[in-house]
């Protein structure tokens, strides 16, 4: 399956980066940010972990809950985290099941970067795919301003 808009999310369990479980289920109630990003070796996402760490106030509002998914494993998730003092949970999806489940397991293995916005009822709202990491946060922090000019407008 592919994820789009108006899609459900699928069920998962994965461990953070202290080793935790998090369930879809744990989600509920809350809207949620799930980042999906590639690492293909060159750590080319780091910098897209950065650019997330430095503008998380600006997403809060919209989306208080915000998860990264990578396919490393708790431990290093947790060593990049604490090294790079991240202010968000990263969740292990080591053989890549909830990125399969999720439509975002490239046919050659990798991962598409992208940004799925989830409602308090675990429904897909948007879903940002971008081909190289470094797109990633300006179409995150534009869809965020969209929804915050909709609020403003219906106030």
């Amino acid at each position: 399956m592919r994820l789009n808009a108006g899609h459900k999310l699928p069920y998962f369990v994965l461990k953070d980066d202290s080793g935790s479980s998090v369930t879809s289920e744990m989600l509920y109630g809350n809207k949620t940010l799930l980042l999906f990003l590639k690492d293909d070796g060159t750590h080319s996402h780091i910098k897209e972990l950065w650019d997330l760490r430095d503008n998380i106030s600006k997403l809060k509002d919209t989306v208080p809950t915000v998860y990264v998914v990578l396919d490393g494993s708790p431990e290093s998730l947790s060593a990049l985290r604490n090294e790079n003092k991240l202010n968000f949970s990263l969740l292990s999806d080591t053989k890549k099941e909830f990125i399969s489940a999720c439509g975002l397991k490239k046919v050659t293995g990798g991962v598409t970067n992208a940004a799925v916005f989830l409602d308090s009822d675990l429904n897909v709202s948007n879903i940002i795919k971008v081909k190289n990491a470094q797109d990633m946060m300006p179409g995150i922090l534009n869809y965020v301003r969209e929804i915050k000019d909709k609020k403003s407008n219906l106030a």
